[in-house]
């Protein structure tokens, strides 16, 4: 069974003019895919709709064998994760802080980060190269620092799914080749 899958998926911000249309898709786990296509082809809207961002206005997304609508945010959050095209961070939280926020998903109403969430975090900022930064704040760094920041932040989610809408966005050549 796919972890993603889409059924004639139909999406778009107005409910009379889809973006996408008849999208069908299957990724299994494990699998990389990339989408290919001219700006304004409808690539991250096709992200939206799969995280819910906007509505599928008709077809079905499912993630792991279950529709994403019947999903709450929480349960959806720990199956996918996401890195946007752009993130604006204007306020001033460290980048440990930032990575943190991946645990999300995982943390109680009134408990704060266990023993694991703080191992996810470590380990999403040694892969991305991001540990010196964490006591930075986040309205400091590069461009490319701070998508290195937000893949990490995705990373410590832990997803099963992780879309990257143009993750090298902002990195310079050797970032990119890491």
């Amino acid at each position: 069974m796919p972890i993603l899958s889409l059924q004639r998926v139909h999406a778009g911000y107005r409910t009379d003019t889809p973006v996408i249309r008849g999208v069908d898709l299957a990724v299994e786990a494990g699998e990389f895919v990339g989408l290919i296509g001219p700006n304004g082809c409808g690539k991250s809207t096709l992200i939206r709709s799969i995280t819910g961002v906007i509505p599928v206005l008709t077809g079905r997304v499912l993630l792991d064998g279950h529709p994403t609508t019947a999903m709450t945010r929480r349960a959806l959050a720990r199956l996918l994760a996401v890195v946007p095209q752009e993130s604006g961070n204007s306020f001033a939280f460290t980048v440990h802080q930032i990575v943190l926020m991946g645990r999300h998903p995982y943390l109680g109403r009134f408990r704060g980060p266990q023993r694991a969430d703080l191992e996810a975090v470590d380990q999403a900022m040694v892969l991305t190269g991001t540990r010196q930064l964490a006591q930075r704040s986040i309205t400091e760094l590069s461009g490319g620092e701070r998508q290195r920041v937000i893949i990490a932040r995705a990373l410590a989610q832990q997803p099963r799914v992780l879309l990257l809408d143009e993750p090298t966005n902002h990195l310079d050549i050797p970032a990119r080749e890491a």
